[in-house]
């Protein structure tokens, strides 16, 4: 399993799966007190299993979840906060657009 911290882009995006499977969870913009947030990614590093002696808003956050197959296209919102797991072999695209 492969997964990248939580971050957002400042532009939309759609995350285009090709091969295998992804997991994503999503955060809403206004959950970014909860989230920790230096810069563009999460101090929160392990959202399955959060410090939240460290972290205690992060319980208060609300979590979107879904689960991408081949052929499945999720629109990411700009400055939507995301984690993105690989729960297997896995080929995605990214595209970002700013209009």
């Amino acid at each position: 399993l492969k997964r990248g911290g939580v971050h957002f882009e400042k532009w939309r995006g759609a995350l285009l799966q090709v091969r295998g499977t992804k997991r994503v969870v999503l955060f809403a913009p206004r959950d970014a007190d909860k989230l920790y947030m230096v810069g563009d990614k999460s101090r929160v590093a392990d959202i399955e299993h959060p410090d939240l002696a460290r972290f205690p808003l992060f319980r208060l956050a609300t979590p979107f979840e879904c689960t991408l197959l081949p052929g499945d296209v999720l629109f990411i919102p700009a400055l939507w906060f995301h984690n993105v797991l690989s729960v297997d072999f896995s080929v995605a695209v990214n595209v970002f657009w700013k209009h």
